[in-house]
């Protein structure tokens, strides 16, 4: 659920990719969408 509503792909979870910086995963980071988080929804 977390990649999902951060917008990322499957390689968040790969070990090989660990220390990468958060603009591997995103791309350009000011044309970056995260997904909308309603107010009800419970994320934990």
């Amino acid at each position: 659920m977390y990649r999902d509503y951060m917008n990322l792909g499957e390689e968040l979870w790969n070990w090989d990719y660990i220390l990468e910086p958060i603009s591997f995963y995103t791309g350009a980071l000011e044309e970056h969408e995260l997904k909308v988080l309603e107010p009800r929804v419970d994320f934990f």
